[in-house]
């Protein structure tokens, strides 16, 4: 009898663990825990360091962004097209969306939880790209000092 009951329950474990692990918010939190043990990153306090981390981004401009990736987003509708010509877009993979990149904020808090990003949790040689002006990140840089300054929690 103990032992029935305890082969049933490994068996319903297993199912929970493997039907958690085929869902991509639970992967992304075991990503982000994994990264955290084994990188020390600390928080980003300044534009600087904001540019250091912008340094480990591969560049890829509009005009050579995969034809499948603009027609998913619709970055090729003329509407669209026309606003995105001269942008920027870095290249990020799975390892690199965990990296600070504002205060306490990561790169994937800036990105779309769309197809290409749950693609990439469970593909680990993906690469999805990111499109942001860095100015937005300085912005916030300079509200968390602010914040710091008068006695708030920048948090």
């Amino acid at each position: 009898m103990t032992r029935k009951l305890i082969g049933i329950l490994s068996i319903f474990l297993i199912f929970i663990a493997v039907f958690s692990l085929s869902y991509w918010k639970t992967r992304d939190i075991l990503f982000q825990y994994f990264f955290d043990l084994s990188h020390s990153q600390p928080d980003i306090t300044d534009r600087q360091s904001v540019d250091e981390v912008f340094k480990q981004f591969e560049t890829i401009a509009h005009t050579h962004l995969d034809p499948g990736y603009l027609n998913a987003t619709n970055s090729d509708d003329p509407k669209f097209k026309a606003i995105l010509a001269n942008s920027v877009y870095f290249k990020i993979n799975r390892s690199q969306v965990n990296l600070k990149v504002a205060g306490q904020f990561r790169v994937k808090d800036f990105m779309a939880k769309d197809q290409f990003y749950r693609k990439s949790l469970f593909d680990k040689h993906f690469e999805q790209y990111w499109l942001i002006d860095k100015k937005l990140l300085y912005k916030i840089v300079e509200l968390q000092q602010e914040l710091t300054k008068n006695h708030y929690n920048p948090k």
